[in-house]
């Protein structure tokens, strides 16, 4: 084998592929969160015996719970003096791209077993943004009328890109020929995701994401 062979067999031998994903406790700086999920490919490199570069690329469901809020029209002097907003949640669909370092201590490694240590950061993009609402309807007869499971599009009021970091505890059981892995994950958004000047006062506020993960990994090339 030339020299040229060997480096480029020990470069794909450094490298693996695989599946990730997961289930995810997302929030907004609010009280309240809503279950998600994210599923993908994760692309893994080891830059040493203990330490491993790690994107991914993923679709992931996002969001957070949003105040309770009154729309109030008394001023115009229509039929509807106010609607009432409850049980607000907002999925957000995203592509997400982390990039993780996974480190290794090896006093706790063994053959088949190696926890690891994660950080990094994000970048996700949203597509679609949807909030989930019930409404009440205070008319200016005194009549009232209450409608549940509305759903609105809220594009306009949020920013399309979000970034922020990652930290976590990993644990990977390897076998003869793959690896399984599992992580807890902490993910905590840093720019502002409001459009906080463009939105009605019923949309606008600070709000920063952030979420608790559980992904599984499979690994099918190495």
């Amino acid at each position: 084998m030339s020299q040229e062979e060997s480096n480029t067999s020990d470069n794909t031998d450094k490298l693996s592929i695989g599946f990730v994903g997961g289930a995810t406790l997302n929030s907004f700086n609010f009280n309240g969160m809503m279950l998600g999920f994210s599923s993908g490919a994760y692309f893994k490199y080891q830059l040493s015996p203990a330490l491993d570069l790690q994107p991914e690329l993923k679709y992931s469901m996002l969001g957070g719970v949003r105040r309770n809020a009154i729309q109030d029209y008394s001023s115009i002097g229509g039929n509807v003096n106010s609607i009432e907003l409850f049980n607000r949640g907002v999925q957000i669909s995203t592509v997400d791209i982390p990039v993780l370092l996974r480190f290794s201590p090896s006093a706790f490694r063994t053959e088949n077993f190696t926890p690891r240590i994660l950080a990094g950061g994000y970048f996700a993009y949203a597509f679609d943004l949807t909030e989930h609402q019930d409404k009440l309807f205070n008319f200016s007869d005194g009549t009232r009328v209450f409608t549940s499971g509305l759903i609105q599009d809220v594009s306009d009021y949020y920013e399309k890109g979000n970034y922020g970091f990652i930290v976590g505890f990993g644990l990977e059981f390897t076998g003869a020929t793959n690896a399984f892995g599992i992580d807890l994950r902490y993910r905590q958004g840093i720019n502002e995701s409001s459009l906080v000047g463009f939105a009605p006062e019923y949309m606008a506020g600070s709000i920063r994401m952030s979420s608790l993960s559980i992904d599984f990994s499979f690994q099918i090339f190495h």
